[in-house]
């Protein structure tokens, strides 16, 4: 089998400073999937200070509370419908009006 991403448990996510002991499995699993270029996902992150120490130590993904709440497939899916439909129309909002092409020019 084929693996292309690793997952850090959230039992391993410290607390919040990344130099503090509790993060060692966390540095350990992104060096690891560092060294078999692998992607890295960080399970549990509820706290911003949590995702400010994963970055800085290099994680690239991360789920958990602090980005959603667990939710079935419908409720997603109208999310996600919401905040594109919203993001087009901020789009739009933001467009500079078009100005007609001038004759002869």
């Amino acid at each position: 089998f084929q693996v292309d991403i690793l997952k850090i448990a959230r039992e391993f996510i410290g607390s919040s400073d990344a130099a503090s002991d509790e993060w060692a499995f966390a540095k350990a699993i992104i060096a690891l999937g560092r060294t078999l270029d692998l992607r890295v996902v960080a399970e549990g992150i509820e706290e911003e200070a949590q995702l400010e120490a994963l970055r800085n130590l290099g994680c690239e993904l991360g789920q958990g509370y602090l980005f959603g709440r667990p939710a079935d497939g419908p409720t997603i899916a109208a999310g996600l419908w919401s905040r594109s439909s919203a993001a087009r129309l901020d789009a739009a909002r933001r467009r500079p009006a078009t100005q007609p092409a001038r004759q002869g020019a």
